[in-house]
């Protein structure tokens, strides 16, 4: 497997040429702070790729995980994998690998994040996008949305996400701004703890969100347009970076992260929502497109230099 690199836009593009990929979401791949190696999960299991030579160094996993499928994983403390396997979150560090928390009762587990910026009401929560198991009460049952659990917690709690058909790909910065992916668009919001003892509600956090960028291409004809959505969301420096999948096709773009928090979304009029999408539409580069499907997607600075890996 040897990697193949270009420069689109002053963008370094890693694609990781390789039959062994396996299908997953943005979560199951991240940079080094050094931007030299990518750990991800392929068929063969854990591991981390060299960005300048391609080789594939794996990461031991004890027999019960053998051949388990790996659909996320994530940065953790320093030094720290966590990923999803056999309904479960694991870490691995330093050779040591043992299991979290389980993830039932939720099903279709995918964009596993840990929260390591230093927000104090979430600071080390666990998050994934899922859907509850059929019978079970929640916010989320009907939907993908996201779920947490809390330090030290043995399961995970629905975050209340209202109006939104789904939540995919959360994505924090080093400063605590939240991005995601819902109807195929970037959204960014801010997701609070929210705990009754009593039990009077049934969600153990609240979402808001906003869209800033407006990035679906939809369209239909006899000839197989090109209508894709966003899959996939990532951060670098000053730039946010979707990558959009439709039938047989991607492509990577990127656009200018707002100044500010968005804020509020209810102090937002309607002339505010569209300047917040007027502005993100006239920053976007698309960085490189006419794509076949890809599985692995994470970008990262070096030197004020942004990379891609896929």
């Amino acid at each position: 497997m040897k990697p193949s690199t270009r420069a689109v836009r002053s963008v370094a593009i890693i694609i990781w040429w390789s039959v062994s990929v396996s299908q997953g979401c943005a979560a199951d791949a991240f940079f080094s702070p050094d931007g030299n190696t990518v750990t991800l999960a392929t068929e063969r299991g854990l591991g981390t790729v060299n960005v300048a030579t391609g080789a594939f160094t794996p990461i031991a996993l004890p027999e019960v995980l053998r051949g388990a499928a790996i659909p996320s994983i994530a940065r953790g403390a320093e030094g720290e994998i966590l990923f999803l396997a056999k309904d479960a979150v694991w870490v691995t560090k330093g050779g040591e690998v043992h299991e979290v928390c389980e993830t039932s009762p939720l099903e279709e587990v995918t964009d596993l994040l840990v929260v390591t910026h230093d927000k104090p009401t979430i600071k080390d929560w666990i998050m994934v996008s899922a859907t509850e198991k059929s019978g079970n009460p929640g916010p989320g049952r009907a939907k993908q949305t996201l779920y947490r659990r809390k330090p030290g917690g043995k399961e995970f709690g629905a975050i209340f996400c209202r109006r939104t058909p789904s939540v995919r790909s959360p994505f924090f910065t080093k400063e605590g701004r939240l991005f995601f992916e819902c109807e195929g668009d970037i959204w960014e919001g801010d997701v609070e703890s929210c705990e009754d003892e009593a039990g009077s509600v049934s969600w153990q956090g609240v979402l808001d969100g906003v869209r800033v960028a407006p990035l679906a291409t939809l369209s239909t004809d006899m000839g197989n347009a090109g209508a894709m959505w966003v899959q996939d969301v990532a951060v670098a420096g000053t730039w946010i970076y979707g990558a959009l999948q439709g039938h047989h096709m991607g492509a990577i773009v990127r656009t200018k992260m707002p100044a500010k928090p968005v804020g509020a979304p209810g102090k937002l009029s309607i002339m505010d929502q569209y300047r917040l999408m007027q502005r993100s539409l006239a920053t976007v580069e698309v960085v490189t497109e006419h794509l076949d499907n890809f599985s692995k997607f994470c970008v990262c600075e070096v030197d004020g230099k942004p990379r891609v890996f896929m």
